[in-house]
C-alpha cells in the first residue's frame, strides 16, 4: 500500500476547520467593544466618589483638631463674641489661626452660643452658686468652606462643657 501525501493532507484538513471565521472575531471584537464602553463609562463616577470620599475624611479631621483644640482650651476665655478661624491644607493640616493663607484649602470658621434652655438641649449646662447662674456650655458651630468647591458649605455642631481648665 502506498501513501500519498497530499491526499493524506487533504483529507485531514476537510475534517475540522482551520482557525476562526471573519463572524466570529466580529462578534468578539463587538462584546469586548461594549464591555470597554461600559468600563470608561463608570470610570468618572468612581474618580467623583473618591474625591468626595477623601473631601469628608479631610473635613472628619478638621473636626477632630477643632474639638481637641477647644477641649484643651481654657473655659473662661471662650465667650459667644468669640469667632475662630483656622486654615487648612489639602489634607487637613492646620496652616494658620489668624491671617487667610493662599495655600489654605479648608476654612473652618467656629462660632459659640450659649446653652441656656435645657428645652433645646438635652441637658442643663447651666450651675447656680450663691444666687448667681452662670454658663457652664457652648454649642459650637463650626462651617467648613472648601475652595476647590466654594458653594458648598459643611455644617457641623456640638456641645462643649466647663472641664474645669
Amino acid at each position: 500500500m502506498r501513501l500519498n501525501l497530499a491526499t493524506s493532507f487533504r483529507n485531514r484538513s476537510q475534517g475540522r476547520p482551520q482557525g476562526f471565521t471573519l463572524i466570529e472575531v466580529l462578534l468578539a471584537m463587538g462584546v469586548v467593544a461594549f464591555s470597554m464602553v461600559s468600563i470608561m463609562g463608570l470610570l468618572p463616577v468612581g474618580l467623583n466618589l473618591s474625591k468626595q470620599a477623601m473631601t469628608n475624611t479631610v473635613e472628619s479631621q478638621i473636626i477632630q483638631t477643632v474639638t481637641n483644640d477647644l477641649l484643651l482650651t481654657n473655659f473662661s476665655n471662650i465667650s459667644t463674641s468669640t469667632a475662630l478661624t483656622y486654615q487648612y491644607d489639602n489634607e487637613g493640616r492646620i496652616i494658620s489661626t489668624t491671617a487667610s493663607s493662599s495655600q489654605a484649602i479648608y476654612t473652618a470658621q467656629v462660632t459659640f452660643k450659649q446653652v441656656n434652655d435645657s428645652s433645646t438641649y438635652p441637658v442643663s449646662l447651666q450651675s447656680t452658686l450663691n444666687g448667681t447662674t452662670t454658663n457652664e456650655g457652648y454649642a459650637v458651630q463650626v462651617q467648613i468652606t472648601n475652595k476647590t468647591l466654594p458653594n458648598k458649605t459643611h455644617t457641623y455642631s456640638f456641645l462643649i462643657a466647663n472641664n474645669n481648665l
